[in-house]
């Protein structure tokens, strides 16, 4: 699949997640059981890494999904071992942070995730001291499967409502 393709799949997802985001959450809870892992075996992978990897913590497992040369086109994190450091920073910053997809779509090699990020923020991120401050925000993911293992992402978070909810950045309108 060439980049055009991909960026006309990420702009037809965001399209998808407006209209997600109208019906309401009981559409949310509805669509999550798109994200059946025996559907496709990219998809398998790709919730493999999300249970072990991401939600587990378990990073000496991530060779398991992710090549030793895996492109992170929006980090400045590379390969296998660029992954692993960017999460244990992740984990250190917040030690009990989760994704929960909402929203799962395969088309031939890539794999894109629409998931909520939860978690609490309990050590230094980027130089921000720990705020203790529970953070929740969405997270749209696009990942390229390649023989079993993941060889490339795409990721969009909104960092705006993270960087508000750890004091970064004040709130919209004053407000506290």
């Amino acid at each position: 699949m060439n980049r055009n393709a991909i960026r006309t799949l990420v702009t037809g997802i965001a399209i998808v997640t407006s209209a997600l985001f109208a019906v309401g959450s009981h559409a949310q809870t509805d669509i999550a059981a798109s994200c059946s892992a025996e559907r496709d075996a990219n998809l398998a992978v790709v919730l493999g890494l999300y249970d072990t990897v991401l939600n587990a913590h378990d990073t000496g497992t991530a060779a398991a999904y992710i090549a030793s040369d895996f492109v992170w086109h929006t980090q400045q994190a590379q390969g296998l071992e660029g992954f692993i450091g960017f999460y244990m920073g992740i984990f250190g910053s917040f030690p009990d942070v989760a994704r929960t997809p909402s929203l799962c779509i395969v088309e031939d090699d890539v794999v894109v995730v629409y998931s909520t990020i939860i978690g609490t923020h309990e050590g230094d991120l980027l130089g921000v001291p720990a705020s203790g401050n529970p953070i929740a925000y969405t997270s749209m993911d696009v990942f390229r499967v390649a023989d079993g293992i993941i060889v490339e992402q795409w990721d969009q978070g909104d960092y705006l409502t993270l960087f508000t909810q750890i004091g970064v950045i004040p709130p919209l309108g004053g407000g506290q």
